[in-house]
């Protein structure tokens, strides 16, 4: 099951608030070589591009040989943050990450803790614009087991606009179940899959599952897709989508760049855990993917006008 952690994953959301608090917070200087030494053998035996991750286990091998890594300082999170940085300087991926303590649990907890029910599940907006142009404004993807219902919501408001906007700017990533159930709301049931997830082996990985239970929208329905710089990982995912079916005008600057999957981690010596890229994305119809390079937009629009811009067009567009 593609439960992916594309981005912060707020499947760990119910934990990932009180870790800071719950971890050491004495300032201190370690050694941190083994763990780099560990995170480095798990790159070359997990990561989803074989050559890059064994290039980048080299690399680490001979930087803790040099002691890069042998004075480390501030609390656990900090210096996890430190080898964070590390390890994306010899590897370039924005999902590759140390954190601090254990790994954060699997399951997602049957209730929402209570930061997810205030910022309503990363759904931030829904409204009708002047023209009947809908805009709904996605800031995250929480966990598709407390999203559906609320986001179904979401969707039976938009019901009956003469275009959408769906604005994914600054919005992180999250779960690719939920992300799906949006995405495959502006196409037919019987829609292929716009992209497909492949382990470094090059074999095809079970997509994610979210499928919407909703009347979906008209397909001939005009959507913009606003993106920026800070849409990241599945937030690319629903624009790179989109713009690969030609099923939306992609509208803003260009997204991150994170395109790989993380399903779990693997505990590092002193207590910490790398998040590892274990999966690649390719699109259906052209074999591309965002990864380093990010979801180019086909109108270019700054951030302080990139709504507005989206709706002229779709204005435009209507009046054809």
């Amino acid at each position: 099951m593609y439960k992916f952690i594309l981005g912060a994953a707020f499947a760990a959301l119910a934990t990932a608030s009180h870790a800071e608090d719950a971890g050491p917070t004495k300032s201190e200087c370690r050694d941190v070589s083994a763990a780099m030494r560990k995170a480095a053998d798990v790159l070359e035996k997990r990561y989803a591009l074989i050559a890059k991750g064994e290039e980048a286990a080299q690399r680490m091998r001979a930087a803790a040989d040099r002691g890069e890594f042998a004075n480390v300082c501030g609390t656990q999170h900090q210096i996890a943050r430190e080898m964070t940085v590390a390890a994306r300087f010899i590897l370039p991926d924005d999902h590759l990450r140390i954190a601090a303590g254990p790994q954060a649990p699997q399951e997602v907890p049957a209730q929402p803790p209570e930061d997810a029910l205030a910022d309503n599940f990363g759904i931030h907006e829904v409204s009708r614009l002047p023209g009947g142009i809908g805009y709904i404004r996605i800031a995250g993807w929480a966990p598709i087991e407390w999203t559906r219902e609320p986001l179904g919501h979401a969707v039976e408001m938009l019901r009956g606009s003469r275009a959408i906007i769906v604005d994914m700017s600054g919005n992180g990533g999250g779960d690719g179940h939920t992300m799906n159930l949006l995405l495959r709301s502006f196409f037919p049931e019987d829609a292929p899959p716009s992209q497909q997830g492949y382990d470094r082996n090059g074999k095809p990985m079970e997509w994610v599952s979210g499928e919407p239970t909703w009347e979906r929208f008209d397909p001939e329905l005009p959507v913009a897709v606003l993106i920026d710089a800070n849409s990241a990982s599945a937030a690319e995912a629903f624009a790179f989508g989109m713009k690969e079916e030609q099923r939306a005008t992609i509208v803003g600057s260009r997204s991150m760049g994170a395109g790989h999957a993380v399903l779990d981690g693997a505990e590092l010596p002193g207590g910490f855990t790398l998040y590892i890229p274990e999966y690649y994305v390719k699109g259906r119809r052209t074999g591309s993917t965002w990864e380093g390079r990010g979801v180019e937009p086909d109108v270019w629009a700054g951030s302080a006008e990139a709504k507005m811009v989206a709706w002229k067009l779709l204005s435009d567009k209507l009046e054809e």
